[in-house]
């Protein structure tokens, strides 16, 4: 999208450009323009692990990368902040949060080391994720 290539000389602030693009980048404060891009490679690395750590014996590994790009893109979007609106930053912390604190409760129920098991177990982990998942923090 960016440079003479595609927009030509008009740059992104250019109407024509605006109405074909700016769904892109216009959420974005202006010298974050790329963060969408960002966002791609994050969920390109989470699918980089998935497809990579895919077998039973390397479950470990799937996660501990998944956390990894979770949290480095958390710390990302706290320090940039990179929304031109305040509340599209906060909803995306919350969300990136929320994704750790379910990937780290799947983590210790992916242990199988609970003092309980079976479906009681289950049931325990759905509630607790989707209690999370409700309330977005």
């Amino acid at each position: 999208v960016y440079g003479d290539g595609v927009l030509g000389e008009k740059g992104l602030y250019h109407p024509d450009n605006k109405s074909k693009y700016g769904y892109i980048y216009l959420k974005y404060a202006n010298q974050f323009w790329y963060w969408e891009f960002a966002v791609l490679f994050r969920k390109f690395m989470l699918e980089l692990f998935r497809v990579l750590f895919s077998l039973e014996d390397t479950k470990f590994v799937q996660v501990t990368g998944a956390f990894l790009v979770f949290c480095f893109a958390t710390f990302a979007q706290f320090y940039f902040n990179p929304f031109v609106e305040s509340e599209l930053n906060e909803i995306e912390s919350a969300a990136l949060w929320n994704h750790i604190v379910v990937l780290f409760i799947g983590t210790v129920f992916l242990t199988e080391e609970l003092p309980i098991d079976g479906e009681l177990a289950t049931v325990i982990a759905f509630a607790v994720i989707l209690t999370i998942t409700a309330t977005g923090s």
